[in-house]
């Protein structure tokens, strides 16, 4: 019996916060990942100018911090090809993002999809969509932006240029 089968059938255990779930086995590409082609198909990718990030932090802007962090909690789905994640982000910068949860160990030292989920926001201008990483090689709850379009980064901007910045 796997370790996940032995926690879920036990009477006693505690009710499970989010897991991560297999997608349908759906022989079907089109129904499988529809969605996300079409996003990677019309979003050109281009790195996150950590340089810049670094750059900052280095001449003492950003504090002990690569990037300012704002308290904004948001729907954050991490994606690969066998699984997806749902869960919900503590704080956001430009750079990545701190979740409630801990990334699922499988996807660690990988490059996944990310999402995040703007509910305020209408049409696809609500997913802003990102390759990356998670910060570190043990449980985090950490994510690293890799890249993603310069309107996802443009979008993310305008979400935070309005929210103060978490001092720590």
């Amino acid at each position: 019996m796997a370790h996940g089968e032995f926690e879920e059938n036990m009477t006693t255990a505690k009710p499970k916060k989010k897991r991560t779930t297999p997608r349908p086995n759906d022989s079907s590409s089109d129904t499988k990942s529809a969605f996300f082609d079409e996003l990677a198909n019309t979003a050109k990718i281009q790195p996150v100018n950590l340089g810049k990030i670094q750059k900052g932090l280095a001449e003492g802007e950003l504090g002990r911090r690569a990037s300012q962090r704002y308290a904004l909690r948001m729907t954050a789905l991490i994606v690969t090809e066998m699984s997806t994640f749902r869960t919900t982000s503590i704080n956001v910068s430009i750079a990545g993002v701190l979740l409630e949860e801990m990334i699922p160990q499988h996807v660690i030292g990988k490059v996944f999809d990310f999402l995040l989920i703007d509910e305020e926001a209408q049409g696809n201008d609500k997913y802003l969509r990102f390759k990356a990483t998670a910060v570190g090689t043990k449980l985090t709850q950490r994510v690293q932006f890799v890249s993603s379009s310069p309107e996802t980064q443009a979008r993310l901007g305008q979400i935070l240029q309005d929210l103060t910045a978490i001092v720590d």
